[in-house]
C-alpha cells in the first residue's frame, strides 16, 4: 500500500489521534494536580486489591456495603462495585500494596506499553506505517479514556492483539494470551469461533488450559467459595447497572445499550441471535479470507456483540481500519471506507456528556459488516 500520497483525509487521520491523545494527557495531568485520581476508575481497581487483602476476595461480592464504606474511608465520593471474576485479582492484587498515584502510573505505563508492543507485532514491517499505527491505537479516543481513568482497555487490547500477532508463528504463546482474557471473559467469547475457522486447535486447547489453570490458581489463592460468591453477586450487579442505566448505557459499547438509549426493546433472544450471527460471520472470515482482514472484522464486530462492555474497552477496535488498509480491500484514506471513523471517535463524543444516545455499537457493527462483505465478495465495489 502507498503511504506517501498527499491526501487531506490521511492528514486528518494522523492528526485526530495525536490531538485527542494530547487532550487525554492534559486531562490526566489536571486530575493528578487536583487530586482527581481519587474519583477515576482506577481507584476502584486499587481499592479492590486493598479490600481483598484485608477481608478476603469473597468479601468483595458478599459485603458490597462494607466495600463502599471502605472506599469512602479512602476518600471516594460514592462507590465502585466489584463485578470481575476472582481471576481478575491475579492482575489487581499487586496494586494494593502501592500508593494510589504510584500504582496508577505503573498500571497505565505497563498496560499502554504492552498494547503498543502488540500493535507493533501485528502491523506490517514498514517503520513509518508501524509507528503511525501505534500512535493511532495507543492514542485513540478509547485509549484516551484509559489514560484519563486508568481502566483495563489497554490490557484487553494487549492480550487480544498480541494473541493474533503471535497466532500464525507461535500458537502456544497466542493461546496463553487469549486464555488470560478470562479476567474479562466477554471479550474472549468470540475467539473459539475464530480459532475454529482457522483450524488453530493447538491455540484453542492452550487457551482453554490457561483458563482452567487461572481458575484453579485463583481458587487455591483466594479459596474456592470466591467463585460461588461471584456467581451469586452477578444478578445484583446487573440490577445496579439497570438502576443507573440513564448515565451508564450511553457509555457502553454493546447493541443492548444502544437499544436502551434509543428507547427500543431488547431481549435475550435478540442478543442470542446477534451473537450467533456474529459468531458465524467470524468463523467464515477466518476460514475463507485473508488473516489480517479476518482479524480486522473480528475487532470491529466484537464490541457490538458483547454482553457487557464500555467505551474504554474499545481500544482494540482501532486496529481494524489499519489491518483492513493493509489487506488492500479497504483503504484507510478513501471517503468510501471511512465507516470506521464514527466508531473510532465515539468514545470522546459519549464521554462529553452532551449526547444521550449510544451509537458506538451501530458504528462498529456497520463497519464490521462492511469488512465482511469486502472479504467474502472481494470483487464488489
Amino acid at each position: 500500500m502507498t503511504t506517501r500520497q498527499a491526501n487531506p483525509l490521511r492528514l486528518l487521520a494522523v492528526l485526530v489521534p495525536l490531538l485527542l491523545g494530547y487532550a487525554a494527557l492534559v486531562q490526566t495531568l489536571k486530575l493528578a494536580a487536583a487530586g482527581g485520581f481519587v474519583h477515576a476508575d482506577f481507584f476502584g481497581l486499587w481499592s479492590f486489591a486493598r479490600f481483598a487483602g484485608m477481608h478476603g476476595v469473597a468479601s468483595l461480592y458478599r459485603q458490597p456495603a462494607a466495600l463502599a464504606a471502605f472506599q469512602q474511608h479512602l476518600g471516594l465520593v460514592g462507590h465502585y462495585p466489584y463485578p470481575y471474576p476472582p481471576v481478575a485479582l491475579l492482575w489487581f492484587w499487586p496494586l494494593g500494596g502501592l500508593g494510589l498515584n504510584t500504582a496508577r502510573l505503573i498500571w497505565t505505563l505497563l498496560t499502554a506499553a504492552a498494547c503498543a508492543l502488540a500493535v507493533a507485532a501485528l502491523l506490517g514491517p514498514g517503520r513509518g506505517w508501524r509507528a503511525f499505527g501505534i500512535l493511532f491505537v495507543v492514542l485513540s479516543p478509547a485509549a484516551g479514556l484509559n489514560l484519563a481513568d486508568g481502566e483495563t482497555g489497554y490490557l484487553i487490547a494487549a492480550l487480544l492483539l498480541g494473541g493474533f500477532a503471535l497466532l500464525p508463528r507461535t500458537p502456544i504463546a497466542a493461546g496463553i494470551l487469549f486464555g488470560l482474557l478470562l479476567f474479562k471473559p466477554q471479550f474472549g467469547w468470540l475467539l473459539p469461533f475464530a480459532l475454529a475457522g482457522l483450524g488453530a486447535w493447538r491455540a484453542f486447547a492452550i487457551a482453554a488450559l490457561c483458563g482452567v489453570g487461572q481458575v484453579a490458581l485463583s481458587a487455591l489463592l483466594f479459596t474456592p467459595d470466591s467463585w460461588h460468591a461471584w456467581g451469586l453477586a452477578l444478578s445484583g450487579y446487573q440490577a445496579q447497572l439497570t438502576a443507573n442505566g440513564a448515565s451508564l448505557y450511553r457509555l457502553m459499547s454493546t447493541l443492548d445499550a444502544t437499544a436502551r438509549t434509543l428507547g427500543l426493546g431488547w431481549s435475550w433472544a435478540a442478543q442470542g441471535l446477534l451473537m450467533l450471527a456474529v459468531a458465524g460471520l467470524v468463523w467464515l472470515m477466518f476460514h475463507r479470507t485473508a488473516y489480517r482482514l479476518a482479524v480486522a472484522a473480528f475487532c470491529a464486530l466484537l464490541p457490538a456483540a458483547c454482553l457487557h462492555g464500555f467505551d474504554y474497552d474499545m481500544v482494540f477496535f482501532a486496529i481494524a481500519p489499519l489491518l483492513a488498509a493493509e489487506s488492500g480491500l479497504a483503504p484507510l484514506w478513501s471517503p468510501r471506507t471511512l465507516l470506521w471513523l464514527p466508531a473510532y471517535i465515539w468514545p470522546y463524543v459519549a464521554g462529553s456528556g452532551r449526547v444521550p444516545w449510544n451509537l458506538a455499537a451501530i458504528f462498529c457493527l456497520f463497519y464490521g459488516l462492511y469488512l465482511v462483505r469486502r472479504g467474502l465478495t472481494p470483487s464488489c465495489a
